[in-house]
């Protein structure tokens, strides 16, 4: 971050008024021309012909831009959904480690492999030859979602010297698909997988990192990957018939300053689409706008118009005709008690 300067005015006050004035320090009755030494100061310590502006200080590097992204799913239990794996990268890349978690108690990991996107268009640098290693763990014995089970740990590198696994600059690539199976028993509702260090049966952590480098300077560079530089994948676990409280956008059972913004983070910000729309179309109006966050702040802070139905237990859309649906619903209304 750049400092703030600091000048002292007394100083200044002097050097302004010649630059305005178009002259430099007086000696006798004749001023200095430019460049021009004040023989009773040869040192020029006190020659404001010879004043150059401080320069500012050196900006720090901000690194590397790499980001992580996971795709999100959705399926019923007993299903096989497919994630994708892809970065976005200012620089080159010359190998990757990405730790993923996720809740065995709901989910089993499958195949991991390399991007299967296909065509003229297509921009995927990733081939089998640059899959250094991959495990995973399905095991579900403690009680939890904990680091030591339920784990997906990727290795990806470009051994030539001279090569670099993804060079496409300030473009997002498809890296890695994986397969997930949505266990028969598994809870309804939003499950995330995490970029999350986690403990291989050996008691070795495995991060999440990036090598970078150029060809240029040929040094690459390993950097730790941060929570700002990941997108966490979700799956949303459905049930036949999508329920929902109106205004609910979260589907957390209560209405509250989380939903509104939301809806308008989704609107303006182009953040995820909610995954039951009704809930966010808080005046029934049939669309999701702007006037459906604002229909829930005046009921969160003045009072406002009671919702629409379903408001007070989780529901069905009684509205047939609208533009909007809610795909990731909660299965059974009994999921939430009466709301206020």
């Amino acid at each position: 971050m750049r400092g703030p300067k600091s000048f002292e005015a007394k100083r200044l006050f002097p050097a302004v008024l010649c630059v305005l004035v178009g002259s430099g320090p007086l000696v006798g009755s004749r001023s200095l021309a430019a460049g021009e030494r004040n023989p009773d100061d040869p040192g020029g310590a006190n020659g404001l012909a010879d004043l150059e502006p401080a320069p500012d200080p050196a900006k720090p590097d901000p690194g590397p831009d790499v980001r992580f992204y996971l795709s999100d799913a959705r399926g019923k239990p007993g299903d096989v959904v497919t994630l994708e794996l892809s970065v976005f990268t200012d620089t080159p890349i010359k190998a990757i480690g990405v730790a993923l978690n996720f809740d065995e108690s709901r989910l089993r990991s499958l195949e991991v492999r390399t991007s299967r996107q296909q065509g003229d268009d297509a921009n995927v640098p990733v081939a089998e030859a640059d899959l250094r290693s991959t495990d995973q763990d399905n095991r579900d014995e403690e009680k939890g979602n904990q680091t030591r089970e339920g784990w997906i740990y990727i290795e990806l590198e470009r051994t030539a010297a001279d090569a670099f696994l993804v060079v496409d600059e300030n473009s997002r690539v498809p890296l890695m698909e994986i397969d997930f199976l949505i266990l028969g028993d598994a809870l309804y509702g939003v499950t995330e997988i995490k970029f999350e260090s986690v403990v291989n049966q050996k008691d070795v952590e495995l991060n999440n990192f990036v090598v970078v480098g150029t060809e240029m300077d040929g040094a690459p560079a390993v950097a730790a990957l941060g929570a700002n530089d990941v997108e966490q994948g979700r799956i949303a676990i459905i049930g036949e018939v999508g329920f929902f409280m109106r205004g609910d956008v979260d589907m957390s059972c209560s209405r509250d300053l989380t939903d509104p913004v939301l809806t308008l983070n989704y609107l303006f910000l182009g953040e995820r689409e909610p995954g039951c729309l009704d809930a966010a179309d808080s005046n029934d109006s049939g669309d999701v706008d702007l006037s459906d966050p604002v229909f829930s702040l005046l009921w969160l802070f003045t009072g406002g118009t009671g919702y629409p139905e379903p408001y007070r237990l989780p529901g069905p859309d009684p509205t047939d005709d609208d533009r909007v649906d809610c795909v990731d619903g909660l299965p059974e209304p009994q999921l939430c008690g009466p709301s206020k």
